[in-house]
């Protein structure tokens, strides 16, 4: 398991409590288990930090003993294994650091020196069973599943998932007395009351509503699978059969290193003999460190005699790369969600964003099989599951290269694939939308599909592929960041590539330049020669006249040496030449994005720029779009840039221009009617409200006309339209109370009444019952 931020801070407190014993005469693991035992025994009061230890030690150890339940004979047992000096120095260097903490944090403390514990007597870390757990918690089905039987308990992180399910009532099959002292204590301290049952009672079901869970890595010789010790996985799963269970069961395969999941498959045929699987989920979890692998196999109640059973099969191992960005906990939420998705169960929204963007990304219709994700296979009820089997149908794993799941990037990739230029498509978003991960993905799924694209560099920060992922000839990779020299020498040996081309390439480029405040008059200076220029310096070259003397003497390129030269330009209303390695960091980004994409245009490629707002003011903001749109029509080419920037998108206006919001894992098309100023974008695209916003005015308007529109026109088309305006307005609420920094001013409290308004007059048009909200 990924450690989390307070797991490190309980081990930095464990460290320094520990330190404070380091010369102690006793016993690492007593001092493990009484540090634990006095962090449990002050947090629940039962001894004040003023007991200092000055009574007799074995008052002392009885003070703490008579708090715990008689049966819990391992917290006796502990205290005597440690000798009176031992005990009241560990008491002493224990309490000093518990004292800081409050009641809450003692809590989790206590639970952390608990689980290490657990992880070190059953040799299966307790954060391990945190990744299953979660995905059976996420499998429940309100109204039809009500008990949760643990067969297995020796983590206790079942209950302690699912605890927030009101209606799931714990079970949990009997151990010997004393050997779950600590899972006892675990549970205690998260208040989960449970019941404990018997082999009898399991294999007869508490309920037809009841969920069976066996975790083959828990199982121990003092539970009902005393016959069958940890190191034989499969003769415990042949006794966990022999009981004749007839609830749904979920049976979780041991965490095994082994890439081929051998012990796994075997473990699956053998359970498909006799039980009726429904799912198997591949997934992952991490021990000591490293990445370890198991099965999940769930199994229906249903046990009536069908010649075919479908079975869904969802791989969210480590393995699984689409799903790199997403960490084990996630990826085990994730699994649950599809189970639930394909059953047609799910409920609810994630709580967690990246989980969320996937299901919207691609489940947004409901259940669907994706390449190297999720499929349904149809199986012989007759022949045993094979896990190799389970593979995909060759139309889904028809593409060599898999996108991230964490974005839809099919909006952007059918409009590319259906026109052949001439198009600039740009994507709005936060941080963490995903926008860089889809320019890499659009890169190579256009190439499998055999389009030139090319990515242009405007910083070091950039995703996109490099020339060594193996795109082959139909990518390339340009702009040169790695030094000032080195970015120089790339743009002027661009701008000689662009003179060598018989188009109105340079034309283009100049007419830019123009646009972007620069006078139209461009040079080459000598790199000996780097400060300011007049333009009679005989180290320097007009390149207005070069490119004549070019078209009528094609060679004369080859007489400049791009690493002596370097372009150099005149600032309006200025008549000195300032050279590229003096300009400020905004215009030799704005120039070498300029000249790299104008000298590499090319009809029906496509260009990917990530972020080309970084050091451009505003004003070179609002030209961008309308020189993004020129080339990619004097070229017929496409660009696809992914930006920040509001500015950027409230001026691309253009008819060739379209304009996306990246938001939990979809793109959504933005109208070219709500482009029109920076306010709309930082509502729509960032969900960020500012004073004195219009666009709040102007939404309550459209939407309530609209809906009062169709009262009159269509009244079943008003209904639906209703529910999406008040969902809208309510959106539009939300953002405005969570981001506005002025909530309480006028603008604010006008802006949150004239939406509560607009509500009101759509539900006064639209009856209640049927626009919920």
């Amino acid at each position: 398991m990924e450690n989390s931020a307070r797991d490190a801070d309980w081990a930095e407190l464990e460290n320094s409590i520990k330190s404070a014993l380091r010369y102690s005469s006793a016993r690492t693991e007593s001092l493990d288990w009484a540090v634990m035992i006095f962090s449990v025994a002050f947090g629940n009061k039962f001894l004040g930090s003023d007991f200092n230890g000055d009574a007799p030690a074995e008052y002392f150890r009885e003070q703490i003993e008579r708090r715990f339940e008689k049966e819990d004979y391992i917290i006796p047992l502990t205290l005597k294994s440690l000798d009176d000096d031992a005990l009241i120095e560990c008491w002493r260097a224990t309490v000093q650091w518990l004292k800081e903490l409050s009641d809450a944090e003692l809590r989790d403390f206590s639970i952390y020196l608990i689980d290490k514990l657990i992880s070190s007597n059953i040799g299966y870390e307790v954060g391990a069973s945190k990744v299953s757990a979660l995905m059976v918690r996420g499998i429940f089905n309100r109204g039809k599943d009500s008990e949760l039987i643990d067969v297995t308990p020796s983590t206790g992180e079942l209950f302690v998932a699912a605890r927030d399910l009101s209606y799931v009532k714990p079970y949990m099959a009997r151990q010997k007395v004393g050997a779950d002292a600590l899972l006892k204590l675990k549970l205690s301290l998260h208040n989960i009351a449970y019941q404990q049952i018997g082999i009898n009672d399991i294999a007869r079901g508490i309920s037809s509503r009841a969920i069976c869970v066996l975790d083959i890595n828990a199982t121990s010789s003092e539970g009902i699978f005393s016959q069958a010790p940890k190191s034989e996985p499969v003769s415990t799963l042949k006794q966990f059969m022999t009981f004749g269970i007839q609830n749904r069961c979920v049976i979780i395969t041991p965490l095994m290193r082994d890439k081929n999941f051998r012990l796994g498959e075997k473990l699956l045929k053998l359970a498909s003999e006799r039980l009726p699987i429904s799912a198997v989920i591949r997934f992952s979890a991490s021990e000591s460190g490293k990445v370890s692998n198991a099965l999940m196999i769930i199994t229906d109640g249903d046990r009536s005699e069908e010649k075919y059973r479908d079975v869904l099969y969802v791989d969210i191992s480590k393995g699984n790369t689409a799903l790199q960005e997403l960490n084990y906990l996630e990826a085990s939420e994730l699994a649950a969600s599809i189970y639930q998705l394909w059953n047609g169960h799910l409920e609810e929204n994630s709580s967690n964003l990246n989980v969320q963007r996937v299901l919207n990304a691609q489940f947004e219709h409901g259940y669907r099989d994706i390449p190297r994700l999720c499929g349904v296979f149809r199986w012989s009820s007759k022949t045993r599951i094979e896990l190799h089997s389970l593979k995909e149908p060759d139309e889904l794993s028809r593409r060599k290269y898999q996108p991230s799941l964490l974005i839809n990037s099919a909006p952007i990739l059918d409009e590319l694939s259906s026109s052949r230029g001439n198009q600039c498509l740009y994507v709005i978003g936060n941080n963490g939308e995903g926008k860089s991960f889809l320019l890499r993905d659009l890169i190579h799924l256009m190439v499998e599909d055999h389009r030139e694209c090319v990515a242009l560099t405007v910083s070091l920060a950039d995703r996109f592929p490099s020339m060594s992922d193996g795109l082959g000839d139909r990518y390339r990779r340009m702009g040169e960041f790695s030094s000032k020299s080195k970015r120089s020498e790339s743009t002027t040996r661009a701008l000689l590539e662009m003179l060598g081309k018989f188009d109105r390439r340079f034309d283009v480029f100049t007419e830019a330049m123009t646009a972007l405040g620069f006078n139209q008059n461009l040079y080459l200076v000598r790199k000996s020669n780097a400060g300011k220029q007049d333009s009679n310096s005989k180290s320097v070259i007009p390149l207005k006249y070069f490119s004549l003397q070019y078209h009528s003497d094609p060679d004369s390129p080859h007489a400049i040496d791009p690493a002596r030269y370097e372009v150099g330009i005149v600032p309006r209303d200025e008549n000195y030449i300032i050279p590229f390695s003096r300009l400020s960091s905004g215009e030799r980004n704005i120039i070498q994005l300029v000249t790299l994409l104008v000298s590499a245009a090319s009809r029906e490629a496509t260009f990917f720029l990530d972020e080309p707002e970084i050091s451009l003011h505003v004003k070179w903001q609002q030209v961008l779009p309308n020189i993004f749109s020129s080339i990619a029509k004097e070229f017929k080419l496409s660009l696809v840039l992914a930006t920040h920037s509001p500015v950027i998108i409230a001026n691309a206006g253009f008819g060739n221009s379209i304009c996306y919001v990246a938001h939990a894992g979809t793109l959504e098309l933005i109208n070219s009617k709500d482009r029109h100023s920076v306010e709309t974008i930082l509502l729509q695209g960032f969900q960020t409200y500012t004073p004195h916003n219009r666009e709040v005015h102007e939404k309550c308007a459209n939407l309530v006309s609209n809906v009062i529109g169709l009262v009159n026109t269509d009244k079943a088309q008003a209904t639906d339209a209703g529910a999406k305006a008040i969902a809208a307005l309510q959106s539009i609420t939300a953002i405005i109370q969570k981001t506005g920094q002025h909530n309480g001013d006028a603008q604010a409290r006008g802006d949150l009444d004239l939406l509560e308004k607009a509500i009101a007059a759509i539900r006064s048009v639209v009856p209640t019952k049927q626009v919920s909200g």
